[in-house]
């Protein structure tokens, strides 16, 4: 059952990547609520680079020597995220929020793959900033009329929908720490 709903966020997720048109997040003209939330939603699945992030917090989160992490470090990255999201939608100027958002697919997919493990602070400020600079692109790409608060509301249930497919994975990978007993 969970390999079958697996499978369906993968296979959505890569329809979304490779056929953005199907899920442009950004609509034109009058937006009504449902439409807001819909952009917020579409908004981090239109992007590799916003996916990859978030699919690697999820994976890392698993890899991670504390349990809690599996859900604390998601809840990190969202509540970062609604701050620059927040500050990329009040027209706030953040110099090289590319240059993060860049840099956290790079760092977060070698902490994956070199299997190294980086203390809880370090990895929880990682994922902080990184989400900050995700957040701010959410917000200062949010369509000219679309409702702040259902915007908002999207992009943190589709960003905790990908944090949760990381999560599947990293589980179904085996690589998640197993405390000694």
């Amino acid at each position: 059952m969970l390999i079958g709903r697996c499978s369906f966020f993968i296979t959505f997720t890569l329809l979304v990547v490779f056929f953005p048109s199907l899920a442009s997040a950004h609509i034109m003209g009058d937006m009504h609520l449902h439409d807001s939330f819909l952009a917020g939603f579409l908004h981090p699945l239109t992007g590799l680079d916003h996916l990859l992030a978030m699919l690697s917090v999820g994976i890392i989160s698993t890899q991670m020597k504390h349990s809690h992490a599996i859900w604390t470090l998601p809840a990190t990255f969202i509540g970062a995220m609604v701050i620059g999201g927040i500050a990329g939608m009040c027209g706030v100027h953040i110099a090289g929020g590319e240059i993060g958002i860049a840099l956290s697919v790079l760092l977060l997919g070698t902490f994956i793959f070199s299997g190294r493990k980086l203390s809880a602070r370090v990895m929880y400020g990682f994922a902080a900033i990184f989400a900050f600079c995700h957040g701010y692109a959410h917000g200062a790409e949010m369509p000219e009329h679309a409702h702040a608060g259902m915007f908002v509301a999207g992009f943190i249930m589709a960003t905790a929908t990908i944090h949760l497919v990381g999560v599947t994975l990293g589980l179904l990978s085996g690589r998640t720490f197993k405390p000694r007993v």
